[in-house]
């Protein structure tokens, strides 16, 4: 049987053309539906702040690669939930934001957007919804993409911090497509343990599909992963780690590379003066378990977070799975 054709969006941090993003991009461009420039944030009076490179628009749509710009509410290295209700608590201000981002896209050729606003507070929902729905009605009639990232959840919340404001039922038809973001189960903030365990994952994609139709819907799949100080100590981060260089760390440090079968992922262990660290990654096979997920469930796509820690095993396993379709 023919593999199933679907779509792949990837999210590209910063504008440079140059470093691990960007070789991704140019090398395995055929693999690329979209991608999300990730370097705009919006700002309490409605509008923009983040540099564009056209070059690197054009280029990739050279690859015939779709280029949307991807706007966030992060903020001194988070997603503000203040930024956020500030914005669409107010017409006149939302009706600004909407208006920027259109002339945005329009005056720097992207194909579309990509909203990936977190955080924002569960009594924000409706609010939240409304703006989207402007925007939409602005992008979707002039056949530009209109797309979003939303948090994974296994049910309907809505009081729930983090999850609370996104109500998939609502969110979806105002959309082309909606990228769920399961993964971060374990987060550098937190404690260690899996990134995107593959029941949870199910779970997740069981409660979405009663609300957003599977054409519209693309599985997020992480590239990272985490090392962690065991335990960890207050205001500890995980730095992040890609899968060569959790490879390369376990061969360092002379230790097993350990496989957990119920959430499909890898991780180990090992001492660095004195302090006792955990490891959990991606490794081809993790992200092919992922994949697996898009034909099982019969999804529009998958997403990648982030795109310059990717590897060539993955786009060979993505090559396997699956036919990329591209717009351009």
């Amino acid at each position: 049987m023919a593999p199933r054709t679907i779509e792949t969006f990837a999210y590209y941090t910063g504008t440079v053309q140059s470093g691990r993003a960007y070789e991704n991009m140019v090398e395995f461009s055929e693999y690329l539906t979209y991608i999300g420039i990730f370097n705009y944030d919006i700002t309490p009076d409605g509008t923009l702040t983040g540099e564009t490179n056209p070059s690197l628009i054009a280029e990739a749509q050279s690859l015939d690669i779709a280029v949307l710009a991807v706007i966030t509410n992060f903020v001194n290295g988070e997603f503000s939930p203040e930024l956020a209700h500030t914005v669409f608590a107010d017409p006149a201000v939302r009706a600004r934001l909407v208006d920027a981002i259109y002339r945005l896209i329009v005056e720097n050729n992207y194909d579309g957007v990509n909203l990936d606003i977190e955080n924002v507070a569960p009594e924000d929902r409706e609010l939240f919804t409304t703006f989207v729905r402007e925007l939409s009605e602005r992008l979707r009639p002039e056949g530009l993409v209109m797309s979003m990232a939303v948090p994974a959840k296994t049910g309907e919340f809505p009081e729930r911090e983090w999850i609370g404001a996104f109500d998939y039922a609502a969110l979806a038809p105002l959309n082309d497509w909606l990228m769920i973001m399961t993964y971060e189960y374990h987060w550098a903030g937190g404690e260690p343990g899996p990134i995107a365990p593959i029941p949870w994952m199910r779970e997740v994609l069981d409660f979405a599909l009663t609300q957003i139709p599977p054409e519209k819907l693309l599985l997020g799949i992480p590239l990272h992963g985490y090392d962690w100080i065991v335990p960890p100590p207050a205001g500890f981060f995980a730095r992040g780690i890609s899968y060569e260089g959790a490879t390369r760390l376990a061969e360092e440090y002379e230790v097993p590379v350990q496989w957990d079968d119920v959430a499909k992922e890898p991780f180990f262990f090992y001492v660095s003066d004195g302090e006792k660290h955990e490891v959990w990654f991606q490794n081809p096979n993790s992200l092919y378990a992922k994949m697996e997920l898009v034909d099982d469930y019969g999804l529009r796509g998958l997403g990648l977070w982030p795109l310059a820690f990717a590897f060539p095993e993955f786009w060979a396993e993505l090559a396997e799975l699956f036919t990329v379709n591209k717009l351009q």
